[in-house]
């Protein structure tokens, strides 16, 4: 958790980019929460759509950025993750909440847990922090989730610049 605070640190003094910190973060947080895939989306077109800005995946040591998910799409999945803040699903291919990326998302990269929080700049709604485990179901504790609530308090710190 250091490093992060240390990285976000570097950010604000300008020592380096914000594809730099994005990218580290995402790293940090499949280091830190021994997850296959950690990313950063943000919030677009007033919570229409989720943007991917930075995405680690541990089984290729590969980033990428880019995609994109309507929220006509999942419609539950965006009226749960604004309501709450958060969204906990550890066998999601048969959440409620979740399942309906299964087809187009999970299933293709072997996706079985997802682990998801809002971060927030004052109050408003920004992006999410999502962790995913590949290969087989994860079930995530109240540790995994209040170290990633905390990773998106720090990581809220992009947003105020």
């Amino acid at each position: 958790m250091n490093q992060l605070k240390a990285l976000m640190l570097k950010y604000t003094n300008k020592e380096i980019d914000r594809t730099t910190v994005e990218n580290e973060i995402c790293s940090s947080i499949c280091r830190i929460l021994n997850v296959t895939r950690a990313s950063i989306w943000n919030f677009e077109n007033d919570f229409k759509q989720i943007r991917c800005v930075s995405l680690y995946d541990t089984r290729s040591k590969e980033f990428s950025e880019g995609a994109i998910i309507q929220s006509a799409i999942a419609p539950i999945y965006f009226e749960s993750i604004l309501r709450d803040g958060s969204i906990v699903a550890s066998d999601a291919r048969n959440n409620n909440i979740t399942s309906v990326f299964n087809e187009y998302y999970f299933e293709p990269l072997d996706i079985y847990s997802l682990l998801d929080h809002i971060v927030f700049n004052n109050s408003e709604k920004v992006a999410i922090l999502c962790c995913e485990q590949c290969e087989q179901i994860r079930h995530w504790g109240t540790e995994e989730e209040g170290l990633l609530r905390t990773m998106s308090a720090l990581v809220s710190i992009l947003y105020k610049f």
